[in-house]
């Protein structure tokens, strides 16, 4: 065929039954040879591609058609969203939902950039799940294998307690805990828990895990979005084992995963994941799965623990806790907010808003209840701004490119800052958003009158908040 260095030579003297062929006819059935393989064929195999949910195309139509062996195939130009990327993305989901148990080891190593000073810790942990919301999480550091923390989930209670007397465990930006030994933790998971963040949460040193555990006891990753945009990568074997290559880019590019899924089982054996930060800081973490086994038996013993006699158990400050404590301060802002950066240039001073009722939110592209939250936002300060009222935005953290990319599409309006110095990161700690979103309402003359975490989509309990102000 017309293009392919091996195409069979046409014979122009003579046709099967040994009569002579004409020219214009050996001519034409070059040309219909050429309408037929190079455009129609293609063409109709490419509908049907598309139709059936086939896995070589990508669905913005940008495909690169070649024959190979009167075979066609199909590849996408560029890492755009992908049919097959979605497909083994959704199987590697479907694996770990389907799956009645499964047990692996997982080598993971984090590197950190924070305010111009490396960080790189290599972790090792297994991990033992059953359905019925079980898990078992041996953590160690690689580098005291003798130290580290463990994670038990009975169905309805978690308990963590620390390995080891080397570590220094941070629970959270204000607790650290130096010398773990006989420390643990609980608390309920009867209505779900995400086992990732508990392995990041109550682990020690650990990051989370680049895969979302808690698929497997059915439960979605709120990360993983409508707009997330999946790219099939091409075949790539990990340790010898075969593995489709998939980039996954969420939450607007601000987190990408990369998966290797190994053909056998539908399973990760690899994955990367990068998270877009601001100019004073980036992280990324590898992992690697292996021994990695399916559906093998599991006793319930193995998911059960008791404390034992005089151990002290530590409870992280709950939210209502930290509300109190910052509710406390009371105390006029106009210093703490002043001389603060804003996207594009410009700073913000919040007593430029000196008669204003102020709603000021902290927030991150990473949080999905900020992104809810922030468009949210723009609509309640279009209703009530001519009464006086108004919202400033807080983000520390974020790609400066990626914040604007995010205020544009939703339309948000309302002054923001973005601010990555040190006495921006120092109002951060002060108001410990370690949760997010915090909201902090601000009366006319500047003084903190009220302040929650969480978004609520309900206006009318925010202008109960706001009525006696307005």
């Amino acid at each position: 065929m017309p293009g392919s260095t091996n195409r069979r030579k046409l014979n122009i003297s003579s046709d099967a039954g040994g009569s002579r062929v004409e020219p214009y006819k050996v001519k034409y059935r070059q040309l219909m040879k050429t309408v037929i393989f190079e455009f129609l064929l293609p063409g109709l195999l490419l509908i049907c591609h598309l139709s059936s949910c086939a896995q070589n195309v990508t669905q913005s139509g940008f495909y690169t058609v070649k024959m190979d062996k009167n075979k066609p195939l199909f590849t996408s130009k560029g890492d755009g969203d992908t049919v097959r990327g979605r497909l083994f993305f959704n199987q590697m989901n479907s694996a770990l939902l389907e799956a009645k148990t499964l047990r692996l080891n997982c080598y993971q190593v984090q590197e950190s950039n924070m305010d111009g000073k490396e960080w790189n810790h290599e972790i090792k942990y297994t991990v033992w799940l059953k359905k019925g919301n079980m898990a078992r999480v041996e953590i160690r550091d690689v580098a005291f294998p003798d130290d580290g923390s463990n994670i038990i989930y009975n169905g309805k209670r978690m308990w963590a307690w620390f390995v080891g007397e080397n570590a220094t465990v941070a629970l959270d930006k204000n607790t650290i805990l130096g010398k773990v030994k006989n420390r643990y933790m609980t608390k309920d998971i009867s209505r779900g828990a995400s086992l990732s963040h508990d392995i990041m949460n109550y682990g020690a040193s650990v990051s989370m895990p680049v895969i979302y555990l808690s698929r497997f006891f059915g439960f979605h990753s709120t990360l993983e979005d409508e707009e997330m945009i999946v790219s099939y990568m091409g075949e790539d074997p990990v340790n010898g084992t075969m593995t489709h290559h998939i980039k996954v880019a969420m939450l607007g590019g601000q987190r990408i995963a990369e998966y290797w899924i190994a053909t056998a089982d539908n399973l990760p054996r690899k994955m990367e994941e990068t998270l877009v930060m601001n100019v004073s800081a980036s992280s990324r973490r590898t992992e690697r799965w292996n021994n990695v086994s399916l559906n093998i038996e599991m006793p319930d013993s193995l998911f059960s623990w008791k404390p034992p006699d005089n151990w002290i158990e530590y409870s992280h400050p709950s939210e209502n806790a930290m509300v109190d404590s910052l509710k406390e301060l009371k105390k006029n802002l106009y210093g703490t907010f002043s001389n603060l950066a804003m996207p594009g240039g410009g700073t913000f001073n919040l007593s430029d808003y000196s008669g204003k009722v102020v709603l000021l939110v902290f927030w991150r592209l990473g949080c999905p209840p900020c992104r809810k939250e922030m468009p949210w936002l723009q609509q309640v300060f279009e209703k009530y701004k001519e009464k006086g009222f108004a919202v400033v935005g807080f983000n520390h953290v974020d790609n400066e490119n990626l914040v604007k990319q995010y205020l544009d599409k939703n339309g948000i309006r309302y002054p923001n800052i973005l601010d990555s110095s040190d006495a921006a990161k120092k109002i951060y700690d002060d108001f410990k958003t370690n949760i997010v979103p915090l909201n902090c309402l601000i009366d006319r003359e500047g003084n903190m009158v009220d302040l929650w975490y969480g978004f609520d989509a309900d206006e009318k309990a925010l202008g109960m908040k706001l009525g006696p102000r307005l």
